[in-house]
């Protein structure tokens, strides 16, 4: 009993040390195999069908091999830029793995084919003056870190535009056509941005400003029957008094010449005429009065008052005449 418990503890050790390297193993073992299927589909010109062979081969493994590989495909199908890339990781990664022999030809291979590589590609400098620390850069759309800007970004041929923003800034951007094998500069500079302008508070409505209120109207249309009705008392009244006065004079007041019936009957008329325009006036008058102050006046303020002058049951002025 005693001794199964240390021989158990021995098997498990040992298996807890072996099965990371046994991943390894079968990890660089399928590196390997995607390896050798990629540079069998590279040599029938099946470039794109070799890349993501070699591309496995190249996380599986890290080797600079793969990364050549990689390089030549993505340069075969057109991507200049991510070839110029990766033909740089793999001369990078061959002269970090010593100058032994091993991959003396890869750093070869990798140094002559970046140079013919370096002739397909375009360069840009951008400078970007006074840029906040969380300004954004793009290059035909794809970001590129701030702190990078110092250096020329590789660039395919073409043309090529450049767009930087930030916060509380006004964007800036450029355009230019960069020939292969050409570095250009572009200067671009981000200002602040002008304070956006308060918007206008709409004006209050005018109180009583635009133009005659309706009670005020109908008080001056009253206002000017009244007026009306006042003209006519008066002329009115005076035809009368002329008519009874020539009755006055002829007959003394108790006429009973049939020659003066006409002005008799007349005079009645012109008088009633006359109490008809007075009545109109006072109505028109202090209607129309209190409707032009009132219609003047605040909606919230308005006071109401009515006026009435009378005596003995009749109007003030009231004209009156028995025969």
């Amino acid at each position: 009993m005693h001794r199964r418990l240390p021989l158990a503890l021995v098997v498990i050790a040992v298996a807890a040390v072996s099965c990371p390297a046994t991943l390894l193993a079968q990890k660089a073992t399928a590196g390997a195999a995607a390896f050798d299927d990629g540079r069998r589909q590279f040599a029938a010109g099946d470039y794109a069908g070799a890349l993501p062979r070699f591309r496995q081969a190249l996380e599986a493994t890290g080797s600079p091999n793969a990364a050549l590989y990689v390089a030549r495909c993505l340069n075969e199908t057109g991507d200049v830029v991510g070839a110029h890339a990766m033909m740089s990781r793999a001369l990078r990664d061959a002269s970090q793995r010593g100058a032994g022999a091993k991959y003396a030809a890869t750093r070869e291979a990798a140094t002559r084919e970046l140079a013919a590589i370096e002739k397909r590609v375009a360069r840009v400098r951008v400078a970007l003056g006074e840029a906040p620390p969380d300004a954004t850069v793009r290059v035909n759309g794809n970001p590129v870190e701030v702190g990078a800007l110092g250096e020329p970004l590789v660039v395919a041929p073409g043309k090529i535009r450049v767009v930087a923003s930030a916060p509380g800034r006004v964007d800036a951007s450029r355009e230019v056509d960069v020939a292969a094998g050409a570095v250009e500069t572009l200067q671009l500079a981000l200002p602040r941005a002008a304070p956006e302008p308060e918007k206008a508070r709409p004006a209050a409505a005018p109180r009583g400003d635009g133009g005659p209120a309706p009670l005020r109207i109908a008080g001056f249309v009253a206002a000017g029957l009244g007026t009306a009705g006042l003209a006519v008392f008066v002329v009115a009244g005076v035809m009368a008094s002329n008519d009874f006065a020539t009755v006055e004079e002829a007959c003394a007041g108790h006429c009973t010449d049939p020659a003066y019936d006409d002005v008799i009957s007349r005079g009645r008329t012109l008088d009633t005429v006359a109490n008809v325009g007075l009545a109109v006036a006072i109505a028109g008058l202090a209607g129309g009065g209190a409707m032009i102050v009132l219609g003047g006046s605040k909606p919230e303020a308005h006071e109401h008052a009515a006026v009435l002058v009378v005596r003995g049951g009749a109007p003030l002025l009231a004209y009156r005449r028995a025969f």
